[in-house]
């Protein structure tokens, strides 16, 4: 709508996560019962990643969650985040992938075809990435957010 700020998608990322910092992703981790994978080298330096038993309440497609910040330690801020979602059947996949778009638009606007595999969408709050692969059921939907 129009009386939405500029700014929206990228507070919306952040409140749809209801995390910013990677003290703020460990408790929610905790709290949902699982133990946060922290670190790892190169692009994953500053890294938490989360499985599928984490997120049973946010449904059962979510494979994966992994979280990237700027800093190592309770403090490092949030700077992109990694949805994977995986079907087990065709039919399956195909209502996810129109679920994701759909979420996906919401939060950082209309998605635009960039080739067979991927598709973007940039607002003034994220760049969004959406990778599905229709051969092995997974989506991956990358969220970068500002600096």
């Amino acid at each position: 709508p129009a009386a939405v700020p500029a700014a929206a998608p990228f507070k919306s990322v952040k409140e749809q996560l209801g995390v910013d910092t990677v003290a703020s992703v460990e408790r929610d981790i905790q709290a949902r019962g699982g133990s946060p994978l922290t670190g790892g080298s190169g692009p994953a330096k500053y890294r938490v990643s989360t499985m599928s038993g984490d997120y049973q309440d946010a449904g059962t497609n979510v494979a994966a969650v992994n979280y990237d910040f700027d800093a190592v330690g309770p403090a490092g801020r949030l700077t992109a985040v990694t949805i994977v979602n995986h079907a087990y059947t065709v039919p399956d996949y195909e209502t996810l992938l129109a679920t994701r778009k759909a979420a996906a638009a919401a939060i950082a606007g209309p998605l635009q075809q960039k080739s067979a595999t991927e598709l973007v969408a940039s607002g003034p709050g994220c760049q969004l990435r959406l990778l599905p692969n229709a051969d092995t059921l997974f989506i991956h939907e990358v969220y970068q957010l500002p600096n």
